[in-house]
């Protein structure tokens, strides 16, 4: 009985020793991993890429684009571009329908399925 007090003991040492070890480098690990001086916004911070919202650009910015397009400045013909798109589904169901038409159209070459036996004997040796 003494000896699996024994084993328990030093089993449960073991096992607190290795968590203290580990919580400690787990702490040392992360202080460094903190203590590096990082920005991760430097990329969008630079001088050549100004806020668009601040107005202080003098080329189109996302919100003029999309200023435009609500008040209509690109002179888009919105029932052209339609027509041309229900032209462009046509024209592409047409071909698709023709290609199945000759496919279907074509004879398929059949293979013969012979029940004869084959003409060259086939030699056996012990």
């Amino acid at each position: 009985m003494p000896l699996n007090g024994l084993k328990f003991g030093l089993s449960l040492f073991s096992t607190t020793v290795l968590a203290v070890g580990m919580g400690i480098v787990g702490l040392t690990s992360a202080s460094l991993a903190q203590s590096t001086p990082v920005n991760p916004l430097q990329d969008f911070q630079r001088l050549d890429n100004p806020d668009p919202l601040s107005g202080s650009n003098s080329g189109k910015t996302m919100l003029d684009i999309i200023h435009q397009s609500r008040l209509g400045g690109f002179n888009i013909d919105y029932e052209a571009v339609g027509n041309q798109q229900r032209q462009n589904i046509q024209d592409a169901a047409a071909q698709f329908r023709e290609k199945q038409r000759l496919l279907l159209e074509t004879p398929q070459p059949i293979t013969p399925t012979s029940t004869e036996p084959t003409t060259n004997p086939i030699n056996i040796q012990p």
